[in-house]
């Protein structure tokens, strides 16, 4: 194999649908016989590098918190702060879905319908990160 071959930014911008696992059992997930996955690009791709440049320079103009010191309140902000990036960073880098169900409905992809998903289930965006 020619390793100068291989375009892998240009596989890295078109995705690779990733399988849904049961949280609790790690079994796939389908709905009517059918893999429910998730398209993402790699991490070769302009869009997640420009997610992860981003987030980098929020960071260090963010206020340091001494999370020993800190009030409840802080320690929650922080942490709402932590959540709503870790979702901003994986709306840029999410292309597509299928087969994903909510309340009985085939859900269709959209920036606004993948936010609520990923903003509800913590276990979705850790599959959808590694």
């Amino acid at each position: 194999m020619d390793l100068s071959e291989l375009d892998v930014q240009a596989a890295a911008e078109n995705g690779a649908a990733m399988q849904l696992m049961h949280p609790a059992t790690g079994e796939p997930l389908e709905h009517d016989g059918k893999p429910i996955t998730i398209t993402l690009m790699g991490a070769d791709s302009a869009a997640f590098r420009r997610s992860v440049a981003l987030a980098m320079a929020k960071q260090s103009k963010a206020r340091d918190v001494d999370l020993s010191k800190a009030t409840g309140e802080e320690i929650m902000a922080t942490f709402d702060k932590g959540e709503r990036a870790a979702v901003e960073h994986l709306l840029a880098v999410t292309i597509g879905w299928d087969n994903i169900v909510w309340e009985g409905e085939v859900l269709p992809f959209s920036r606004e319908n993948a936010a609520m998903v990923y903003s509800r289930h913590r276990w979705i965006r850790d599959q959808a990160n590694k």
